[in-house]
């Protein structure tokens, strides 16, 4: 083929890559299932011993997942009030996947024996006798679709004088759902729209704009397909994965449009692209494979979020240097083509470069940057990785306010113990059993015990179950054994099977936690009642509830993200000295990037605020930012012709040739995902935030703290030998 015929084909490839986009565009719709998958076991894969232990507890006691609505109002002895009661505990037995009620309508006989009743008054009176609960027993039940209808019944049920609230785990996830399909929706869109106008502002070119457009979203949405090819649904932590994709692929963007403004017509005997893509690959090559190599750690913890961000972030990664460096080019050349390069510098631009901003070391600021990351790092030892499910919700919301009252009263996060009686001395376990008298007053005693700890609120346990049971005439008579025989009737809900164990050994202690002022993590919390427990002369062989799988996954999230940002770090270590192959720069760039994750996660800890699940992969997002900055500078140090005889003027050349794109590149990410705290979804506030914070730190790392630690005084020293 000649080479006007291929300079013809070259004319024409941008349409090519606007069609396989349009093709990919066609795949995400018919073939991608984009509904966010947020169940109850969202924490962790089912594979996780923890969820495991959870499961077994549910499937050992016959355990249904539950919701608490609570009814409050002025006058809760009155007709009128029971009749409601009875009103929606109706309604909401009509729902297909609710498969019982218990209310002061639906259980007791009325109020009084509800006040009295030793079970009774633990479920079902809240709020010191100025509300009654509504306990919803539910089957295999998809929160997305029963959360509105109970909504539904709850908004046509309230009046002035009855207010309705609901709380416990289906409601919470279904919330959080609807909160993440909200602003994966409203807030992604919006700041891939923002990315685009900040590219059409900084480039001013529509051809640009285009070809940015089509590049960021191929790599995305062939980041959801091949996701999708692999098994893995959309998940907790997608709507942050996606724009994490989108900005992978845009940062090697901009330094490859970046590189390709400095090349003049003259400059080259190629093309203006190909040179630029040279320039700037084997930089982007060492920025992917920090990036892939960190997302690739996450896939090795347990907890399910994290794992998933891992295997997405990882295809995400290679799809944006595929995206970019097989896309975006035929842009580029259709640029050149169309003679829209910029034109050539004068040569006094160049004699104004030599004296510009760049040649100078500004030591105040670097200096000031390292003393405030090391500062700001102490932080990182307060950091809070267990957050009230109330941080979930916006404070002086509807719904924060619903969650805080029914977390008052009772307490809104459950929490499961399975206890057996430690054996006396020569006896075998099976004989220590809970059918008894003795263990009845040992049971009765460690739940009283555990009823004066702050951080409880009701318990239902057996020795409550019996306790109500010895309420019915003459039942107080009957033995033990006999008692929970009846109890276990489906006259009576197999009531015992949720609490005791068919052989009598194990029973169980159904806790609702209260979340409200909690300043202790969740699984000292846990361990300190276990204790309580084991005091009173009971083993804990499992735990179980959405407290305790939170509390696990807390402990992960802080895990990982202590080792793995010191992973990461550690690796960007071995990579600098391979880009750099020198260990002055190596050190400059190691200290330089730690500032970035010690200054947003410091600042978190100062300031308190708390880094949950969906918040934390912020310091990675940024951390990638300030990796693609430094080893795009350092590259352009050692290309410099300085770089042998005087290597602080190699870093002012590279500092002169890349500011812009770095700039540029902060100022697209970070107004992109600024966009991001404008939501009402408190965890999206907190990420967007700690990005554009995240953003700020790099590029100022980058530009001020590494050329002065790689290169500052070797000129000096050159210029008095």
């Amino acid at each position: 083929m000649s080479d006007k015929n291929k300079t013809g084909l070259l004319k024409f490839t941008h349409w090519l890559m606007i069609g396989i986009t349009s093709l990919l565009v066609a795949l995400l719709v018919f073939f991608v299932d984009l509904k966010p998958q947020v169940g109850e076991n969202f924490f962790f894969s089912t594979d996780n011993p923890a969820f495991k232990q959870a499961r077994k507890i549910e499937d050992t006691f016959q355990s249904q997942q539950f919701l608490i609505m609570t009814a409050t109002s002025s006058e809760i002895d009155s007709d009128w009030y029971m009749e409601s009661i009875r009103k929606v505990s109706e309604q909401l037995l009509e729902l297909d996947t609710v498969t019982g009620i218990k209310s002061i309508s639906h259980g007791p006989k009325n109020l009084k024996s509800a006040e009295n009743g030793p079970m009774w008054k633990r479920l079902l009176i809240a709020e010191q006798g100025k509300a009654t609960n509504i306990l919803i027993m539910l089957g295999e039940a998809d929160p997305a679709e029963l959360i509105p209808k109970i909504e539904k019944i709850m908004d046509d049920a309230n009046s002035k004088n009855f207010e309705l609230r609901i709380a416990g785990p289906p409601y919470v996830v279904e919330m959080i759902r609807r909160s993440l399909v909200r602003d994966f929706v409203l807030f992604s869109s919006s700041a891939v729209a923002l990315f685009g106008l900040m590219i059409a502002v900084l480039f001013r070119s529509w051809r640009i704009l285009l070809g940015t457009m089509v590049t960021c979203l191929s790599a995305v949405i062939l980041t959801l397909i091949i996701q999708q090819l692999f098994g893995q649904k959309i998940g907790l932590l997608t709507a942050n994965l996606t724009t994490i994709v989108f900005v992978l692929t845009l940062s090697h963007i901009i330094f490859m449009t970046g590189n390709w403004q400095k090349i003049q017509p003259s400059d080259t005997e190629g093309s203006m692209m190909w040179q630029a893509w040279k320039r700037t690959a084997t930089a982007s090559g060492w920025c992917m494979l920090t990036t892939l190599l960190g997302f690739a750690s996450l896939m090795l913890v347990q907890a399910k979020p994290l794992r998933e961000l891992g295997i997405g972030g990882t295809i995400g990664t290679i799809a944006a240097m595929l995206c970019a460096y097989l896309m975006y080019p035929a842009f580029l050349s259709w640029l050149d083509h169309v003679d829209k390069h910029p034109k050539p510098k004068d040569e006094s631009d160049d004699q104004k470069d030599k004296h510009s901003w760049t040649s100078k070391p500004f030591w105040p600021i670097a200096l000031g940057m390292i003393v405030s990351g090391a500062v700001l790092g102490i932080g990182i030892t307060m950091i809070n990785t267990d957050p009230s499910l109330l941080a979930y919700f916006d404070k002086g919301s509807k719904l924060h306010d619903g969650l805080s009252y029914i977390d008052r009263n009772g307490g809104s996060s459950p929490l499961k113990f399975v206890v057996q009686r430690q054996p006396e001395d020569g006896k075998e376990q099976s004989q220590a059993l809970l059918n008894n008298k003795k263990a009845y007053e040992q049971l009765w005693e460690a739940q009283q015990e555990l009823e004066t700890d702050e951080s409880v609120g009701t318990i239902i346990s057996l020795p409550v179950l019996m306790a109500q049971a010895k309420e019915t005439p003459f039942a107080g008579l009957l033995p033990f054994e006999m008692l929970l025989d009846i109890l276990e009737k489906p006259s009576f809900d197999r009531t015992a099977k949720s609490f005791i164990t068919e052989d009598r050994v194990k029973g169980l202690f159904m806790i609702r936690m209260v979340e409200q002022d909690r300043e202790e993590v969740r699984l000292e919390v846990i361990k300190r009642l276990k204790e309580s427990l084991q005091a009173n002369g009971f083993e804990v062989p499992m735990v179980g509830g959405l407290y305790y799988l939170q509390g696990e996954l807390a402990a992960l999230v802080e895990k990982s993200l202590i080792q793995g940002l010191a992973g990461i770090v550690g690796l960007f270590a071995i990579i600098a000295l391979l880009v750099s192959l020198n260990f002055r720069a190596t050190v400059g760039m190691v200290v330089a990037v730690s500032i970035v994750p010690a200054g947003i996660l410091g600042l978190i800890g100062w300031f308190k605020i708390p880094l949950d699940v969906i918040s934390a992969p912020a310091a990675n997002v940024c951390i990638g930012m300030a990796v693609d900055a430094m080893i795009h500078l350092t590259m352009a140090a050692r290309k410099s012709d300085h770089w042998k005889d005087n290597r602080w003027q190699a870093w002012t050349d590279a500092r002169s040739q890349q500011w812009m794109s770095i700039l540029n590149s902060a100022l697209v990410v970070g107004a992109g995902f600024g966009i991001f705290a404008l939501s009402s979804f408190p965890p999206t506030q907190r990420f967007g935030v700690a990005v554009v914070l995240g953003t700020i730190i790099a590029a100022m790392a980058a530009l001020f703290v590494l050329p002065v630690l790689a290169g500052y005084g070797k000129a000096k020293e050159q210029k008095a030998s």
